[in-house]
This record gives structure tokens, sequence and C-alpha cells, in this order.
């Protein structure tokens, strides 16, 4: 379970990570918590964390989110919620995790992570370590992400003024702020992008019948079963209903004045690095007094960095 708040003023990021086992003694290990859950602003400071007992369940954690949510509220001097929307790993589902979320922040949207719907087109691949995966991640990826005409513009000016020449598209994407806009502009980039993959697929086919070698034609989806199609309906399912779009109400791109750089405050891939960065620190097994004393070190070393 991996979520990121929006709020004014506050952009909280919450997100969990498995527990290692850790020895009381040699021979005697145990797990007393199951997860760590983790909270960032939306600068990647981290703000809150504890160790849960529970892995995907808010009920543990659900007191924390409405005192949180009052702290939010009282730093953006209102009397109402001040979290306007809500980034989950997985919503539209049967468990309905969004209506949870909407019972604990009553003012917030919940929004889908654009990572994790990247993610889930995997199960769809033929290999997800193949080329050809890596290519049409790549093409949804700018099928997802738009550069508006003024944002393009604008970052190349900037990098004109950095280079003292005329940069290249790549060199102007990268620094470009990209935007995920309302439907149905989404559901055509991606659509387009999955009629091309699959006429690359059906000609492979045909190749196949005619008594080609497999080896010579590019294969990216696996055979159009019903669960497959059940899958790419869902994805698109997410797109149709705005799950992904950006909101519009609030700025999700934090600029550090220092460096120039452009931070975004959407999704969940920073939480993501913390559990990460914290799971390599862990190892396996650790003891006792290293299991208490290594998070707090870290999420304050992390802050530290990232100011």
């Amino acid at each position: 379970l991996a979520r990121s708040l929006n709020a004014k003023g506050k952009s909280p990021r919450v997100g969990q990570m498995g527990v290692n086992r850790f020895f009381r003694r040699p021979g005697q290990s145990c797990r007393p918590f199951v997860c760590i859950v983790t909270v960032l602003n939306e600068h990647g400071f981290v703000v809150h964390w504890r160790a849960l007992k529970s892995g995907e369940s808010m009920k543990e954690i659900e007191i924390d989110l409405r005192k949180l949510d009052l702290r939010l509220a009282c730093n953006a001097n209102s009397n109402v919620s001040a979290v306007q929307h809500v980034w989950i790993d997985n919503c539209c589902t049967v468990a309905k995790v969004e209506d949870k979320v909407k019972s604990t922040f009553k003012s917030a949207k919940t929004k889908l992570d654009p990572f994790h719907w990247q993610q889930r087109w995997d199960a769809m691949l033929e290999s997800t370590t193949s080329k050809e995966a890596v290519c049409f991640r790549s093409a949804m990826r700018r099928a997802l992400f738009v550069v508006n005409p003024q944002e393009f513009e604008r970052a190349r000016s900037v990098i004109e003024k950095k280079k003292k020449r005329r940069p290249t598209t790549k060199e102007t994407l990268a620094e470009a702020r990209t935007a995920i806009p309302t439907p149905p502009l989404p559901r055509e980039r991606v659509q387009k992008v999955l009629g091309c993959f699959h006429c690359v697929d059906s000609v492979a086919n045909a190749a196949l019948l005619n008594g080609e070698g497999a080896s010579k034609w590019p294969r990216f989806f696996k055979p159009v079963t019903p669960a497959v199609r059940h899958a790419i309906n869902r994805q698109l399912h997410h797109i149709d209903n705005g799950c992904l779009a950006d909101p519009t109400d609030v700025d999700i791109h934090v600029t550090n004045p220092s460096t120039g750089r452009h931070c975004i405050a959407r999704g969940t891939s920073l939480n993501e690095t913390v559990n990460r960065c914290l799971n390599a620190l862990l190892g396996n097994s650790i003891g006792i007094d290293r299991a208490d004393r290594l998070p707090n070190c870290f999420f304050e070393v992390w802050s530290d960095r990232i100011e």
C-alpha cells in the first residue's frame, strides 16, 4: 500500500514497506511488525514514520491519518480538511480503497499513481526484459505524459541560455515539465500506441504462418486471451475515469530556488525510493538495537540531504 497526499501548502506522501526479522539473541528471531509507514511532504522531508503490525489495511493507521489531516488544516489556517488530492497505487477495485480514503480526508479526490499504472502493462508483455519491452514502455510513457507547446518553448529558451546553442528535442523534453491531461486526449494517445504494437505483432504472426523464423520478428504482447483483454480494459478504464489526470486546482510542480530544478509532487515514486534505500540498509536480519536506531538516523539524514 503506497499513497501520497496533496494539500494546500503541504503535500505529504505516505508509503509502506515490508519489515525484516531481527534477533533478540543468537538463534531467537522475531518479527513484531509487518511494515513501516512513512510520510513525506511535497519537498521529500520525512515528517512521520511508524512501524505497523498489519499490512494492506488502513485500520491501524487511520487515527494517524486523521491527526495528520488536522495538522495540515492547522498549518493552512483552515477549519476544514486541507487535503485536496490523494494518490494511491490502485483504485477502482472491489475493495474500494478510494472510499476509505474519502472517509478520512473529506475534501480529497483520489488519483492513481502513474508509475503503478505503467507497471501493470508488464503482465501483458511477452517478455519484461527484452528490448521490445523497453521500446513499449518508452512509447507508453510518451503517450501518458504530455508537454504543451508553451512549456516546450519555455524549456527550450532555458537550455539556450545555459548552453548558448539551440538545444536538441531530447534536452528540451528533459527540462520541460510534463503533465497528464484530462480525458479524452490520453485515451487517444494510449490507443494509438497499443494499435501500433498490436499491428507489429499481427505482421509477425502472419510471417510465422508463412514459415519464417520466429527470431526475425519482434514480439511485444502475449496472445490476447480474455484475461489479457480484461487487463487492457482496466487500464483504459482508469484513463476514461480521470484517475491519472493531473489536478487543475493545485500546482504539482515544485521548483528548487537554488538549483532551478523542477520536482513533481504527483504519485508515490519518492516513497518507493525511500523504501528501497531503507531496505538496503536493514538487510535480511538485524539486531534489536540496530533495528531501533537505524530508521531514525536514516530518516533524519534523508531529510537533511533533501534540504
